[in-house]
């Protein structure tokens, strides 16, 4: 039966968690609108409940054993992710807090528990629900061409390879975001880390485990495409699957999924058996009194809440300057061609010379206003672009849009900064942002041409020149 020291345990658990997740509830809403709502995370509500799963396994198993007194390495560990957190935050960088949420997270379970892989290994499974695979998407968009191509010069069938599109006589095949086997990667490295958490002590034989089911995941996939250009060489691109391709990966990975286990379980039956056999569950407390856990949590709290607050207070005073020169900004004219941004605090149209100049002010504040979002798109939609070129501070492009001839130009503003490009713009917010400089802005001009617009390219490029930063 548990005692009461064990359920003090969870108890701990329970409030790191409550306090990180309310401290940083913009950053889990987020995670939520990104993550939850996504066909290639639709595994994502069930990482919480397995979490919340294995950490019973670790209560029943009396492995959840609080620290004595404070250790400083983990404190201090605590202490520096915790200003990187907040650091990425107010740096629009999503990949980074989003990652660094979870690590703040197992840097407070490490400084409250004594650390082993299996204590902290329930808050690492958090980061498969986390909007950040993406990444991966290109890399194997290239390794599965580069495979498949491989593989067909061995067949009969004349296959032609540019870019990610395969032809064939009967049809085209383009391996997509969706055809890159993300998917099943994601799929093989919940159930691969999981069963390595559940079955072995050894995290030798975990990590050969999960790179196993790495491998079968591509392999799998790869498998897939190529029965894929089979079928549609020999059904004339008549078959099912050529609308429903994405059914056949999981039937064929159920199958390796069998495999797995049972590769699984003939690495548990070659491990050390005395190791295997070692009763972990016996590890014993050593409480000298409440008062020092009650202690060491009290410093842990004290972290994490003194970095939210803290740093919202400086980020206010540091933006409430832009926010309000922003928000007195209200644009009335409408008779322009503008790109797509989303989740600017204000817009603010004006006429300089024959040129439109659009300034969007971006806040700080909300993780999602900002210049380089990733659903913006610096340009007209259904725009003609007939030429581009990029200088020091702006992109010009050349367009034909709606029978009519515009030049047109971006440029973004961080700090006390112009920059051309996305690129260039992420590295100077950084730097900025060390700087307490963090107002962020887009501007945008734009002119319509009497014909080719080479007459006033000259005449705009100087009016670029001129432009202020505010």
């Amino acid at each position: 039966m548990a005692s009461y020291k064990q359920y003090f345990a969870i108890f701990v658990l329970f409030v790191i968690y409550a306090v990180v997740l309310l401290s940083y509830f913009p950053v889990v809403n987020n995670i939520w609108e990104y993550s939850f709502d996504d066909g290639t995370y639709s595994h994502a509500f069930f990482i919480p409940v397995i979490t919340a799963y294995l950490y019973y396994q670790l209560f029943i198993q009396n492995k959840l054993v609080l620290r004595e007194k404070p250790h400083t390495i983990t404190l201090i560990l605590l202490i520096i992710t915790t200003l990187l957190f907040n650091f990425f935050i107010y740096a629009q960088f999503p990949s980074a807090y989003r990652i660094l949420i979870i690590v703040v997270i197992t840097s407070a379970i490490a400084s409250a528990f004594k650390v082993h892989w299996k204590v902290l290994f329930p808050s690492l499974f958090l980061i498969f629900l986390l909007p950040i695979w993406g990444v991966l998407t290109p890399f194997l968009q290239n390794l599965s061409t580069y495979v498949v191509t491989h593989f067909m010069r061995l067949s009969h069938i004349p296959t032609f390879v540019e870019g990610n599109l395969i032809a064939i006589p009967e049809g085209v095949f383009e391996i997509a975001g969706g055809c890159s086997g993300l998917r099943y990667l994601l799929v093989s490295l919940t159930i691969s880390s999981l069963f390595t958490f559940l079955n072995f002590n050894k995290l030798r034989q975990g990590v050969i485990f999960i790179i196993i089911a790495v491998a079968g995941a591509l392999i799998v996939n790869w498998i897939r495409i190529i029965i894929l250009i089979f079928v549609g060489h020999y059904t004339n691109m008549e078959s099912d699957l050529m609308h429903d391709h994405n059914m056949l990966g999981w039937y064929l990975y159920i199958p390796f999924m069998f495999l797995l286990f049972h590769i699984g379980h003939n690495l548990i039956e070659a491990s050390d058996t005395s190791e295997s056999k070692k009763d972990h569950s016996t590890i014993n407390y050593s409480f000298r009194s409440m008062n020092s856990y009650y202690y060491n949590l009290t410093i842990i709290m004290t972290i994490i809440i003194s970095g939210a607050f803290l740093s919202q207070a400086l980020i206010t005073k540091l933006t409430a300057k832009n926010l309000t020169y922003s928000q007195k900004c209200v644009s009335t004219i409408k008779d322009t061609i503008q790109p797509t941004i989303h989740n600017a605090s204000a817009q603010c149209t004006q006429i300089i010379n024959n040129a439109h100049l659009t300034t969007y002010y971006f806040d700080p504040l909300k993780l999602d206003s900002k210049a380089d979002f990733y659903l913006n798109r610096l340009t007209v939609n259904k725009a003609k672009i007939l030429n581009q070129f990029t200088t020091q501070s702006w992109q010009i492009t050349e367009i034909y849009y709606q029978g009519q001839y515009y030049l047109t130009a971006i440029s973004l503003i961080s700090g006390h900064s112009r920059i051309a490009t996305i690129k260039q713009y992420k590295k100077i917010k950084l730097l900025n942002l060390l700087k307490g400089q963090l107002t962020s802005k887009l501007q945008w001009v734009t002119q319509r041409c009497s014909q080719s617009c080479k007459l006033e390219q000259q005449q705009f490029m100087a009016l670029l020149k001129q432009l202020p930063l505010k």
